[in-house]
């Protein structure tokens, strides 16, 4: 799996993304259990290591968004943009992840255009608008 950027998905970006939500500033760390610790075991392999059973782990993991570390180091968001921050990074007016769409423009309260990503690995449907 690819980000809409071309970098691969490894298991060095979770736990970038991970310590990202535990950041400073960060409204997601809420979202995820106490004591949660993420352990890499090789490129594409991570053991998440909880204190207690936790059975809502993974509907907890829908609230923290993976990043590139990488595009993350190059676009200036190693640290978390708040939602009531009065400033924006230049990361808030920019997106890569390994959705279907990619963001081709955003203008805040005016309008967002999206593009297919075509390095998508999910299955393609199609959109009526009858």
């Amino acid at each position: 799996m690819k980000f809409s950027g071309g970098e691969d998905f490894t298991a060095d970006d979770v736990l970038f993304s991970f310590e990202r939500v535990l950041a400073p500033g960060s409204q997601m760390s809420q979202r995820l259990a106490k004591g949660l610790k993420v352990v890499k075991i090789d490129d594409h392999t991570l053991d998440f290591i909880t204190v207690q059973p936790t059975p809502t782990l993974m509907a907890e993991w829908d609230g923290w968004f993976m990043l590139s570390k990488k595009w993350a180091e190059a676009n200036g968001a190693q640290k978390p943009q708040p939602a009531t921050g009065k400033e924006q990074n230049s990361f808030a007016l920019k997106a890569n992840g390994t959705g279907p769409f990619m963001i081709v423009s955003h203008e805040p309260g005016v309008k967002t255009v999206f593009k297919a990503n075509p390095g998508w690995w999910g299955r393609r449907s199609t959109i009526s608008t009858r």
